[in-house]
């Protein structure tokens, strides 16, 4: 399974087993080091790389294109409690030693803050030398001192949800709730240990009222690094007129998420195969499966019952262990056998599995060898014209993209 390149009248080659790039007639060894790579910890069965807490099946808003149905993903509204908590605690205690990623989420999860705390505390008192990496998705509301300044002690990531300027805003999330999210938004520039990301939701409304530069604009005014990502709702209204047949779009994203990461945007958002490419390149590391959080020993979400799943996305449809998840997450489909980027291949199955998307699969074709093939031969291009650029690229990226 190789890959090959003309580039500059060198022969470059990719070779799809091992995910190695070298020149040909050349040890692979040496030409494996012109991109520098770091090695990644391998996973043992004490070791839970992400855990997530739905800690609040309900919203305090109702944002028009949510695609958890207000918060509860068509169920009743309910808050986790402190015995499913500490139900839960007794069997990551006993199955893992160390973890690295712990989410909160909803629904709304700043409404159960003290189940957040709860959990917190807990887990800081457990694993003494864990340095944990906490994490929070919220709308922003209910963003206090208080809560930021817990926040702040225990070092964490807040993902703030605010989709532009106050018409748009408040069009899509609920009137009067643009200057309360930013002047919460603003409180956060007091601490000093929180990292934060605002995530932007982009609709057609967007397209209809806002000129993206001027979205852009927006937020890179705010201070905080963001990130704008495509809507998937049920809502026709809401669904975003696509101007591009959707590897034309893909294609240019890849261009725009090498500017941005070259540049260290604090736009976060870059595209997924040119991030998987880099991933390749630097750690050589086989993507066993399309989604690596789909796979039973890489990340736990438990809903507010105790009830375990994969994702997030599949709350209240497809449990941990359920053989639709394990069906659609292995490499078996007749068009990946072969393929030379079958071990670099990701893809969000959820969108799939949910029944509200089929690319890159569609009519027994595959568009992502396609899209794999143009972002690494972006990248063979800065090896071969361009090699402070390349370095820079992947310090950047694994100094500040790296998700």
């Amino acid at each position: 399974m190789k890959k090959k390149y003309l580039v500059n009248n060198h022969e470059y080659i990719f070779d799809g087993n091992n995910l190695v790039l070298y020149l040909k007639h050349e040890d692979i060894k040496k030409q494996s080091s012109k991109v520098n790579y770091v090695n990644q910890k391998t996973n043992s069965n004490k070791k839970l790389f992400k855990l997530v807490f739905n800690v609040s099946n309900t919203c305090n808003l109702n944002c028009k294109y949510c695609y958890a149905s207000g918060g509860n993903y068509n169920r009743k509204d309910s808050l986790m409690k402190k015995e499913t908590i500490d139900k839960i605690l007794t069997e990551i205690y006993v199955k893992y030693d160390y973890i690295k990623t712990i989410y909160f989420f909803g629904g709304e999860p700043l409404i159960n803050f003290d189940s957040i705390k709860y959990i917190v505390d807990k887990l800081n008192e457990h694993y003494q030398d864990n340095n944990f990496d906490y994490r929070i998705v919220t709308n922003g509301i209910f963003l206090s001192k208080s809560i930021i300044e817990f926040f702040d002690k225990n070092k964490f990531k807040v993902y703030v949800s605010i989709d532009g300027p106050k018409k748009i805003q408040e069009f899509l999330r609920g009137t009067n709730t643009f200057n309360v999210v930013m002047n919460n938004i603003n409180l956060l520039k007091s601490a000093k240990n929180i990292k934060v990301q605002l995530l932007c939701t982009y609709t057609k409304y967007h397209q209809d009222n806002i000129s993206f530069n001027d979205l852009i604009s927006f937020f890179e005014k705010t201070g905080f690094n963001y990130s704008i990502n495509d809507v998937d709702t049920n809502d026709n209204t809401l669904k975003l007129i696509q101007g591009k047949d959707l590897l034309t779009k893909e294609k240019e994203f890849i261009d725009i998420s090498i500017d941005r990461i070259v540049s260290n945007s604090k736009n976060l958002g870059v595209s997924n195969y040119l991030t998987s490419v880099i991933n390749a390149l630097l750690y050589h590391k086989k993507q066993e499966y399309f989604c690596k959080e789909l796979s039973n020993d890489y990340s736990n979400v438990y809903d507010y019952n105790g009830d375990t799943y994969n994702c997030i996305r599949l709350l209240g449809y497809l449990k941990k262990d359920d053989p639709l998840v394990k069906k659609a997450n292995t490499k078996c489909h007749n068009l990946c056998k072969n393929c030379w980027c079958k071990n670099l291949c990701s893809l969000c199955l959820a969108e799939i599995l949910l029944k509200t998307n089929t690319f890159p699969f569609y009519n027994n074709s595959c568009n992502n060898m396609e899209l794999y093939d143009y972002a690494l031969e972006k990248i063979i291009y800065m090896l071969e014209y361009n090699k402070d650029e390349l370095q820079n690229l992947l310090n950047n990226y694994l100094n500040n993209f790296i998700k």
